[in-house]
Order: structure tokens, then C-alpha cells, then sequence
């Protein structure tokens, strides 16, 4: 079967006898490497490593340095908030240019024919949380891009130097000569803005052996995080992009015929984690933006689309199913027990969701890769007082230990899980690396490798041991993320879970050819996740209070002997 899109043209066929002898002859694997969470300051061990895999391009996913400084808390809100001093523009450049003289990370840009962009997140944005009212958020642009050494005349530094913000597409042909993969923005012809008057016209790349790649910007337009009680509920009017980047996307996006599809922004789109809006930022708090997001990538059609984020200082793989809303309301008219002919009106309970036919769902993957210098595992904050203090493994293990336990109570259905040793679920994943719940929380850096013969995509995550094997892996085929065969392994949802879904979809629907995303292991209950997030929230208070507690321990029996002896001295003297 043919990929999804594939245009046939003798051009293709010209390109695909180059394509094939062109990988006969590669020397090295085809590989493209992603991180984020860097702080500037702190010990950064993962750059040697990242250099050793030898990658084609490394594509930051936010926070490439922490600009802004803490300064604080204020008790004033609830729940209280930290308070950070946002940068200027001579402090982003300065501390960029600390970054680009980092030993490791100036050799790994030296000595290889690296190319290098990526997204912006709030801390190398310049404003803790930042939104569309940081005043410097054009400088901050331009001081992405010239960190990266994007070229002047490249439609992002345009864009930037515009104060739209950091967006837009690269695309690699890995039938190219060896360290040549990078295609120039007239050839790709991805990019609208390299469109005069609406223009269609047909990139010069293999479309077999080529890899998009998106980087978005979820700050420079977005919507401030809401205040108080409203902070614990979600925002339907809530945006990340603004208007001009989301129309750059939705048209930018159809003109890709790479193989792979890869887009890139810095905050999670899969995760809901029910807590205040500031607290954990994610996608699920501004619900029609991440409807839209959806809706724009699968209404595209492009071949095998995979999310990539960070910002949570962990690496997490997550899965979505996702089916077109009319093809749920098809199913339910034709259902035996259903009402009415258009079935749109009846219960969900009077459906036989037995006999329901679903067509196949779409899968949408999402790999978060987050905390090149400082993660849960270790500590989840940069701030030096928590790292390299005689106090410190106090903090690291209180930080795995609620992190971890948060992992096996709450259910984050979306979560991949993966039994590699059965060779079963998701490719089976690499020898030695993690089965069951696919999260890491130390150190690590993403990596995606093609294999263009079997048409398939290896996700790692490496850790700092150089000589480990992956904290994570799992392997898809292009069809497979195109929704053209199967995912392998783990549970199918039922006709029922996807009504359920279209039901509480539809208090803010407005087309049936909306597509209804559903977490692959089903939806999780709200009791469920009350509860869950109550038992982490004790262990959470555990931790914060055991210090004191056995502080006092230590100190009571001291007080007490010296309460004993001023009591008898008294007594004596009287």
C-alpha cells in the first residue's frame, strides 16, 4: 500500500533510483537528536554523548538556557507562587553567549556538520510561564535565532526579526550526499512564505527518505495563565500560536510530502495533569487550542506525524487514538438498538456498543525528551541551593520518590506501555531498555533513527552513561503512525469508551468532522484521579515535612534534659 499523500510522478521515479543508490552507499545512520532543559550554568554531561550518535541535526524543544531569575515566593496566592525577574535582552544575549562557549557543546558544534534549531519555552524566552505581554518577546526572537546561527534571509529569522515569534519547517533527504541532508527552504518549498502569490509548486526532495520538521512557538502569542480559583479550570478561549502562526501551520503542513513529520514545541499536548493552570503547563488547559492542534495535524494527511515536547524535566511516550466525529455518529445510527435514524439523539446507553463498527483510529505519538541538566530524578529545579549542598540527596531522593510514586498511582492512561522483553508492544523496543511505563526521570536526550529499507522509526532516550543502553526506546512504522496498519501491542479502546468520548466532546463541539482523541488506554475516571492526586499530594507533604519532624526528634531530648536541670536548680535554690 502506498503511504498516505505519496505523489506519483516520473520526477519521483527519477529520485527514487538515486535515493536507492545513495543508501547503499551511507556510511552512517540516519538520525536526528532533540533536547531541552539546559541550564547555562550547571554541568551539562550529555553533549559528548549526543555528539557520539552523530545525528544530522539537534533540535532544541525549549529551555536551551535559563534566562529569568528566581526570586522568591509569593504566600499570597494560592496555591503560593514563585516569583521570577524576567530578562532583558542584553542578559539573553550574554548568557547565550556563555552557552555557545560550554566546552562540550562549542566542540559537538566544531567538529560535525551539525545543524541546529528548535522552539522556544518560557526560560529562554526570557519570562518565567511567559505569555504574549513579556515586553522583549521580539528581542527574544532574535536572540533565538542568532544563538541557533539561523541564516538573516531563512523565513524564521524574518519572522522573528518581525516579532511573530520562533516558527517554522526544515526538511532533510537522507538520499542526499553524506552530511548534506539539510534541504534549502526554495528547494523544499514547505514553508508559505516561500510562496509568492499563493503559488503551488512541488519541493526537489525524495519524498521516501525525507524528514519534516515543525518547530512551533507556544509563547510569543499565548494567552496568560489564568489567576486564583479560576486557575484550577480550563480556559476554552485559551491560546498558544495566535491566529498568524496557526494559519502558517494549517497551510505550511499540507505541503509536506516527507516521510516523517515531526513537530516540535515546548509544552505537552497528550497530558492532562489536574492541577492549576501555572502549576503544570500544558496544552489540556486551553482545550479548543489543543482541539485545533489536533484537528490541524490529522486533517492534514501527512505521512506519519510524531509530537515532540518538553519542559517537565522527564521523558515520557505517550499515545492518542483519535477518530472523526461523523464516523462515531455513523456508527451509532446504524447500531441495532440505536433510536432515531441519525442516532445523534438517543442515550449512549441504549447503543449496542457490541455490535458497533468503528473504522480504524488514527494513532498520534508524543515524546516528551526534558532535563539535559537537571530532572526528577535528580532535582526537578536548576537552582543551585538543590545540587552539589550536603543537603542534596536529600532533595534528589525526595524528587525521584514523588515523581516515581505519582507515576504508578495516577492514571495517565495516555502513558505507552511497553513489555520489550515479550518482543511485543510497539517494536519491542532495544535490548536493555525499560519495560512497563514509558518514563525516564534522569538526564536525557531524544533521539529518532530511520531505517529507510523498512520503512521504520527507532525513538530513544539516552541517558549520561555513555556505554548504557537506552532509557527508553519503542519502534513504529511509517504506517503504522499513518493509520494505515495497526499499532502492535496494547489495549484496542471499544466502540463504547469513543461514545463516551463523543458525548462529553460534544458541550464544546461544533462540526461532526472533528476528531475525537482518546488516551489508548481509555479515559481515566474523575474519582480515580482525585484520589490519586490526593495520595501524591500526602507523600508530597511527607517529604516537606519530614526535615523539621526530625529536627525536633533530635533537638527534644536536649530540651528536655535542659528543662529537667532548670527545674532542679530551682527547686534547690529554694
Amino acid at each position: 500500500m502506498a503511504p498516505i499523500g505519496d505523489p506519483e510522478s516520473n520526477a519521483d521515479t527519477c529520485q527514487n533510483s538515486t535515493t536507492k543508490s545513495n543508501l547503499k552507499t551511507r556510511v552512517s545512520p540516519s538520525r536526528i537528536a532533540f533536547g531541552s532543559c539546559n541550564h547555562q550554568n550547571r554541568e551539562q554531561p550529555l553533549w559528548k554523548i549526543v555528539k557520539s550518535r552523530n545525528p544530522a541535526a539537534f533540535v532544541w524543544g525549549g529551555d536551551a538556557i535559563y534566562a529569568d531569575r528566581f526570586d522568591g515566593i509569593d504566600w499570597s496566592t494560592f496555591p503560593p507562587a514563585p516569583v521570577h525577574i524576567s530578562a532583558t535582552p542584553e542578559s539573553l544575549n550574554e548568557l547565550y553567549r556563555h552557552q555557545l562557549e560550554h566546552a562540550d557543546y562549542k566542540e559537538l558544534l566544531d567538529s560535525t556538520n551539525l545543524t541546529v534549531f528548535g522552539s522556544v519555552d518560557d526560560h529562554d524566552y526570557g519570562a518565567n510561564n511567559g505569555d504574549k505581554f513579556y515586553q522583549y518577546k521580539r528581542e527574544s526572537g532574535m536572540a533565538f535565532v542568532k544563538f541557533t546561527k539561523e541564516p538573516d534571509d531563512s523565513p524564521i529569522s524574518k519572522r522573528a526579526r518581525k516579532g511573530f515569534g520562533v516558527y517554522g519547517v526544515k526538511l532533510f533527504d537522507f538520499s542526499r550526499p553524506e552530511g548534506d541532508y539539510l534541504v534549502p527552504d526554495h528547494e523544499a518549498l514547505i514553508d508559505t512564505d516561500m510562496l509568492e502569490n499563493n503559488e503551488e509548486r512541488v519541493g526537489g526532495y525524495s519524498s521516501d527518505t525525507s524528514v519534516a520538521i515543525f518547530v512551533l512557538d507556544c509563547r510569543t502569542n499565548k494567552t496568560p495563565w489564568a489567576k486564583g480559583l479560576k486557575a484550577w479550570s480550563r480556559d476554552w478561549q485559551g491560546d498558544f500560536f495566535g491566529e498568524e502562526q496557526w494559519k502558517w501551520f494549517e497551510a505550511s503542513l499540507k505541503l509536506s510530502k516527507a516521510s516523517v513529520n515531526v513537530i516540535v514545541q515546548g509544552l505537552q499536548v497528550h497530558a492532562h495533569r489536574h492541577v492549576p493552570q501555572s502549576m503544570a503547563e500544558e496544552w489540556a488547559k486551553f482545550p479548543s487550542a489543543r482541539q485545533r492542534f489536533y484537528q490541524t495535524i490529522l486533517d492534514s494527511q501527512v505521512k506519519a506525524p510524531i509530537l515532540i515536547s518538553g519542559d517537565v524535566h522527564m521523558a515520557q511516550i505517550m499515545r492518542k487514538d483519535c477518530l472523526r466525529e461523523s464516523d462515531i455518529q455513523s456508527s451509532k445510527a446504524t447500531s441495532s438498538n440505536g433510536g432515531p435514524n441519525d442516532g445523534t439523539n438517543a442515550p449512549i446507553s441504549n447503543f449496542d456498543a457490541a455490535n458497533l463498527q468503528l473504522p480504524p483510529t488514527r494513532p498520534l505519538m508524543e515524546v516528551t525528551t526534558s532535563g539535559m541538566t537537571h530532572s526528577w530524578g535528580t532535582f526537578y529545579s536548576p537552582r543551585p541551593q538543590y545540587h552539589n549542598q550536603w543537603h542534596s540527596p536529600y532533595y534528589h531522593a525526595a524528587s525521584r520518590s514523588i515523581m516515581s510514586f505519582g507515576h504508578q498511582m495516577c492514571p495517565w492512561t495516555e502513558l505507552l506501555v511497553s513489555r520489550n522483553h515479550l518482543g511485543k508492544d510497539h517494536g519491542a523496543g532495544e535490548p536493555g531498555a525499560k519495560a512497563g511505563q514509558q518514563y525516564a526521570l534522569d538526564l536525557n536526550f531524544g533521539e529518532m533513527e530511520f531505517d529507510w529499507q523498512s520503512r521504520a522509526v527507532q525513538m530513544r532516550i539516552w541517558g549520561k552513561e555513555a556505554e548504557a543502553p537506552p532509557l527508553l526506546s519503542a519502534q513504529w512504522t511509517f504506517d503504522q503512525l499513518s493509520g494505515i496498519e495497526p499499532m502492535s501491542g496494547g489495549p484496542q479502546l471499544v466502540p463504547k469508551e469513543f461514545l463516551g468520548a463523543s458525548h462529553r466532546h460534544t458541550y464544546q463541539h461544533h462540526s461532526e468532522d472533528e476528531w475525537v482523541c482518546m488516551n489508548y488506554r481509555g479515559e481515566p475516571s474523575t474519582v480515580e484521579s482525585i484520589g490519586a492526586y490526593a495520595a501524591v499530594f500526602i507523600l508530597f507533604m511527607f517529604w516537606t515535612i519530614l526535615p523539621y519532624a526530625l529536627g525536633f526528634l533530635c533537638l527534644f531530648p536536649g530540651i528536655y534534659c535542659y528543662r529537667s536541670r532548670s527545674s532542679r536548680s530551682a527547686k534547690n535554690k529554694s
